[in-house]
């Protein structure tokens, strides 16, 4: 009997450890599962929150964007008018493919060229690559055949429109100036043979004209005579740098008397 009842204990013993291992394992279970369910909502949330701050930084960048372009293109506004250019007169040259944007989209009249820019420019408006002689390669210290504009300038210089300094340099990233810009928009165009009396007649309206250099008093002239310049006021301002709606002015005109020969003027003659 004593060994019957120790063994009736003994199963009720087990059967008690099981059940209390089972209902453990289920509220092991149960925890388990709440502490999923739990981290997957939170996870949710902290996803659905991070959409949602996405969302708000990319909307943000965007107005940011359309607002820093929209304010662009009212700089650009005042920079045309304030040089007296039309927007107009900017995409005709862009339809000519003389000039283009830049990769921001912007045209950005008020910035300056470099002489690089400037025989790339003259090269597809004036076709100057008809014009070469012997085509013969011309050796430039500074202009590598690898360089942007290494064509162009090789034409420039072989057809005389721009010249070398006394070192065999073409200075491709040197800013030019007025002066320069329009002298050698003139030797493209065709320099007319003004007497001296004549130059110093087309220039006397411009109070800086003794600030125009020697080698270009007939070519300025020449652009004055052409109207090919825009000049506001009595001054030239040879010295300053020649920005790009300056120069998107200048073709423009030159482009508008291709169209209409009628509007060049005749050559007036010194008495």
């Amino acid at each position: 009997e004593d060994g019957a009842e120790a063994q009736l204990r003994t199963s009720e013993d087990g059967a008690k450890a099981q059940l209390r291992t089972s209902e453990d394992g289920a509220k092991a279970q149960l925890r388990t599962s709440e502490d999923g369910a739990e981290a997957q909502l939170r996870t949710s949330e902290d996803g659905a929150k991070a959409q949602l701050r996405a969302s708000e930084d990319g909307a943000e960048a965007q107005l940011r964007t359309s607002e820093d372009w929209a304010e662009a293109q009212l700089r650009t506004k005042e920079i045309l008018t304030a040089q007296g250019i039309q927007g107009e007169q900017i995409q005709q040259v862009i339809d000519a493919g003389i000039m283009s944007n830049y990769p921001d989209g912007l045209f950005h009249p008020e910035r300056g060229m470099v002489r690089a820019e400037l025989a790339a420019i003259l090269v597809k408006n004036f076709d100057l690559g008809l014009r070469e002689g012997n085509g013969e390669e011309i050796i430039l210290r500074d202009v590598p055949r690898n360089h942007w504009a290494y064509e162009e300038i090789q034409i420039v210089v072989r057809t005389g429109i721009m010249t070398v300094d006394d070192r065999g340099r073409f200075l491709p990233d040197l800013p030019v100036t007025r002066a320069a810009g329009w002298a050698a928009f003139a030797q493209a165009y065709g320099v007319l043979p003004f007497g001296e009396g004549e130059v110093a007649r087309l220039l006397s309206p411009y109070g800086d004209r003794g600030q125009i250099p020697a080698w270009g008093r007939e070519a300025i002239a020449t652009m004055v005579f052409e109207e090919l310049i825009n000049v506001n006021g009595s001054r030239l301002y040879p010295d300053r740098p020649i920005t790009r709606g300056e120069m998107v002015y200048t073709l423009s005109q030159y482009l508008a008397k291709q169209q209409n020969p009628g509007t060049i003027p005749s050559i007036p003659l010194d008495p």
